[in-house]
């Protein structure tokens, strides 16, 4: 598995995650005026990882959040922001660093099957019952299988009160106990959703269009990106854009987990989907 701190480098979301920390302690504490100034401070970052030290684990959940709506592919600024966040993001690593030290055991828990609370989108799962019937009925390309169901673990306060994020509103938690054994899928890095890809190939036959990042997402590939090394947020090219096939996934598997998002489990008598980060932590 690729180290905490390198993954969280490469991902886009894990870059933006490390600048937000250190604008904090810029004295506007905006984080977004980093594409006015994408310039990484010594001792900025220093204070960031005191701060880290200081966090508590939903802050920093609420903080991720956040950064994954920042740069997200669907957000028309994501391009100009993720460009910004890695200039200079080696010289947030000590901010990742800090990160797994003191989040590492809760970053990497394993899933709660005790406690588990269910939700439904209302534009998708709900207008497709009954669930867990053609669960190939996906979203757009087939990242997502409507007709399955969604859940999460516990989750801190200020993840749930995050302004961003799939989750309905106003909020309704509902229990959900899980008869165990579950055949759970797990992902923690971007190379188990390709693995989960590949094993259970379903070709893509669109892109995004409307999204704003380039690659299988977008259709306009931006220079600025493309000139930095190792950047993972955009592709100029693409050989094959696969998704799963997940009725094939739910002969195998009760569900697929996706831990960086935390507590996050999709669970059911068959399987469900993740939502990919294209690219990164």
């Amino acid at each position: 598995m690729i180290p905490f701190a390198d993954a969280c480098l490469a991902s886009p979301v894990g870059a933006t995650l490390l600048a937000r920390l250190e604008c904090r302690m810029r004295p506007d504490g905006q984080p977004w005026r980093i594409v006015d100034d994408p310039s990484s401070d010594p001792d900025l970052v220093a204070q960031a990882v005191q701060r880290v030290e200081e966090m508590t684990f939903g802050e920093l959940c609420q903080e991720a959040l956040e950064a994954g709506e920042d740069v997200g592919p669907w957000t028309a600024s994501a391009e100009i922001r993720a460009w910004a966040t890695l200039v200079e993001v080696e010289s947030r690593r000590p901010i990742a660093a800090a990160i797994e030290r003191r989040f590492g055991r809760e970053l990497h828990a394993p899933i709660d099957l005790d406690h588990q609370y269910w939700w439904l989108h209302s534009d998708g799962a709900a207008a497709t019952a009954p669930l867990f019937q053609n669960l190939d009925a996906v979203y757009d390309n087939g990242e997502l299988s409507w007709p399955a169901l969604r859940a999460r673990g516990p989750q801190p306060f200020e993840a749930w009160d995050a302004s961003v994020g799939e989750r309905p509103e106003p909020v309704s938690v509902w229990s959900l106990p899980v008869v165990k054994p579950v055949r759970t899928f797990e992902m923690h890095r971007p190379s188990d959703w390709y693995e989960l890809c590949h094993r259970y190939p379903r070709v893509a036959t669109r892109g995004h269009g409307s999204w704003a990042l380039p690659g299988p997402y977008a259709p306009d590939p931006t220079a600025r990106l493309f000139e930095l090394e190792n950047q993972h947020a955009a592709a100029s090219t693409v050989d094959s854009h696969l998704c799963p096939m997940w009725s094939q996934v739910a002969a195998d598997y009760d569900a697929t987990r996706q831990s960086y998002r935390p507590g996050w489990i999709r669970t059911r008598p068959r399987s469900e989907r993740c939502w990919p980060d294209r690219s990164g932590e």
